[in-house]
């Protein structure tokens, strides 16, 4: 049974794209102050790109702009920041330093490799620990999974992260890919998972996770109250008492209740996260969260021509949402002529 487990909170990065990462200055800070009272061991407080779009978001252009929002003494190893490969130009980050984020998560879709690995040897010569985060690892066979491992191998990254980005892992798949991962992993690098509550199996995920018997230091990401796009992620104060009352862990439980009650209850009020059956169906489908979400927030249509609808979406067209397309499918049968057979 794995005993190295840790939690990374992305709530303020992953949780951005329900708020397009509008969080408030105040809301930024003490979250990182909760989280870190709390006894989370990483959070992650946004993400670094080339287009922050104003102030008191957490997408930053430059990563010293990151501790304006810490607390005092606080500990510069818990701090995590994204960028996206080929979205950031890293010669513009300076060598690391001892004041500033010095962990940085690279993530990537498959056609992107090349551009991540890139990203992730030139941050790791300017002496940052990095992870990588393959996204929608479900479409990556057992030999791409490999090879992937093979060349993340030769960079000997801090940590590598099983990214469920559609959620539609369940217990035979997730075993698949972590016995892959733990097979071909070099023991020195972290192995993380990250999931999407489509089909509500985040919380099962993640205990079928724990119970791998990983001898690694294991990593599960979650967010507060589940804040993420669509059906949400794994919620950080759920896994936390998960955590306290079965492997010993010592989370704060009451001061993540605080936060919570502050900012993030309002938040799920105001944006409405969670299960829909049309994010299910997405998920079941291999498709991109976001053509769920604009058949629940975008139109007004029965579950049973959602579903007509989602599985006409060709295979190509699964990873990437195309606004064009769904818009073009509604339009064309959500008329009642429309007959729901195959």
């Amino acid at each position: 049974m794995a005993k190295n487990i840790k939690i990374l909170d992305c709530t303020l990065r992953d949780g951005g794209y329900v708020n397009d990462w509008a969080f408030a200055h105040n809301c930024i800070s003490d979250t990182i102050d909760i989280l870190n009272r709390s006894r989370v061991e990483y959070i992650e407080c946004g993400f670094l790109t080339k287009n922050n779009n104003g102030s008191n978001r957490t997408l930053f252009s430059d990563i010293a702009k990151v501790n304006q929002f810490l607390p005092r003494n606080f500990d510069i190893q818990k701090l995590v920041l994204m960028l996206k490969a080929s979205d950031f130009d890293i010669s513009l980050l300076p060598q690391v330093k001892s004041d500033c984020c010095n962990t940085i998560r690279v993530i990537f879709k498959k056609y992107q490799i090349n551009d991540a690995l890139k990203s992730a040897k030139d941050l790791i010569s300017k002496g940052y620990k990095i992870f990588l985060n393959p996204t929608f690892i479900t479409l990556y066979n057992e030999d791409e999974v490999k090879h992937l491992i093979d060349e993340v191998n030769k960079l000997s990254p801090f940590g590598f992260s099983l990214v469920d980005s559609i959620g539609s892992l369940d217990k035979k798949s997730l075993n698949r890919y972590i016995k892959l991962a733990d097979e071909y992993l070099d023991r020195n690098i972290s192995l993380c998972l990250h999931t999407h509550n489509s089909l509500q199996l985040s919380m099962a995920n993640a205990q079928e996770f724990l119970n791998s018997n990983i001898d690694r230091e294991i990593i599960l990401d979650s967010s507060l109250y589940g804040m993420g796009r669509g059906a949400g992620n794994l919620q950080t104060e759920v896994i936390a008492d998960y955590l306290n009352a079965n492997y010993s862990k010592e989370y704060d439980l009451q001061a993540l209740y605080t936060i919570l009650d502050k900012y993030y209850y309002d938040f799920y009020e105001t944006y409405r996260w969670g299960f829909s059956l049309k994010y299910y169906l997405c998920a079941k489908l291999g498709l991109h969260t976001d053509y769920g979400y604009y058949l629940v927030k975008k139109c007004n249509i029965s579950h049973s021509r959602a579903s007509k609808i989602l599985s006409l979406i060709p295979k190509e067209k699964r990873e990437i949402f195309d606004k064009k397309l769904i818009q073009g499918l509604v339009e064309k049968y959500s008329n009642e002529n429309f007959i729901l057979t195959k």
